[in-house]
């Protein structure tokens, strides 16, 4: 852990985007940075929050745990996603857990030294009930994808949310990502997210470089989790030399 990194909290999303300039440059002298191992959490279902995390760079994985025991996947986190605030807002236990799927970089605040900017600049309270607002909303929408639309489409949707949201540099990817977590997201089966991979491959929309999905086509696949298909481009497989031959020789 250490404190006051190089970074500038406003490029890090809406939470921090009208803060006066002294309530900023408090926040980033109060911050304790951390970075996470794979597979490490940052928060526990049912702990009770005793910091405000926000991610700097990385993604992090969110479940909760159902009471029947079912795992419940709820998306990822990505630079700029504030993590377990409902929670620290009202001092209640974490509804979910968040675990780093890659090494990842987080911020920090104890609850004194944010409620001590929050109380000063009302902008701080502001910024984190707009962003979750924009996540309430974006759940909403993906309930109502796995209502209304094709699987296809629910998983191309799914894939390049992901891969923009955890983006690292100029290549579109997913962070490591499993097939089930997939599944989870989109409402459907491993078998049939597995095989719309598959096919997606043989068409050079995608890379399949486990545990990440590279996007290879970024337009045909938004024209996918659009509804529209487009034409359908296979790659063209090695022929045999009997398959060549033939070609050469054609039975008439």
């Amino acid at each position: 852990m250490s404190r006051g990194p190089g970074f500038a909290l406003p490029d890090l999303g809406v939470v921090f985007g009208a803060l006066r300039p002294q309530s900023i440059e408090r926040l980033e002298d109060t911050a304790e940075f951390h970075v996470i191992s794979t597979g490490a959490r940052v928060t526990s279902q049912g702990d009770v929050p005793t910091h405000f995390h926000l991610v700097q760079e990385g993604c992090l994985r969110l479940a909760h745990m159902a009471a029947s025991g079912a795992h419940i996947g709820l998306g990822f986190a990505g630079p700029g996603d504030p993590v377990g605030w409902p929670s620290a807002l009202r001092a209640t236990p974490y509804a979910t857990t968040a675990w780093a799927v890659t090494e990842t970089r987080v911020l920090r605040w104890s609850r004194a030294d944010f409620e001590a900017v929050a109380s000063a600049d009302p902008a701080l309270l502001r910024g984190a009930v707009q962003f979750l607002c924009d996540r309430n909303d974006a759940m909403l929408a993906q309930l109502q994808e796995i209502v209304t639309e094709p699987v296809e489409q629910r998983l191309a949707r799914a894939v390049l949310r992901i891969a923009v949201q955890c983006r690292d540099g100029i290549v579109i990817q997913t962070p490591p990502v499993s097939r089930q977590d997939l599944a989870e997201l989109t409402g459907t089966t491993h078998f049939t997210v597995s095989r719309i991979l598959k096919d997606w491959e043989e068409e050079a929309l995608i890379a399949n470089r486990r545990p990440r999905i590279l996007v290879c086509d970024q337009r045909r696949l938004e024209e996918r989790a659009e509804g529209r298909r487009g034409i359908i481009r296979r790659r063209r497989l090695p022929r045999s030399p009997a398959g060549r031959a033939a070609e050469r020789h054609p039975e008439r």
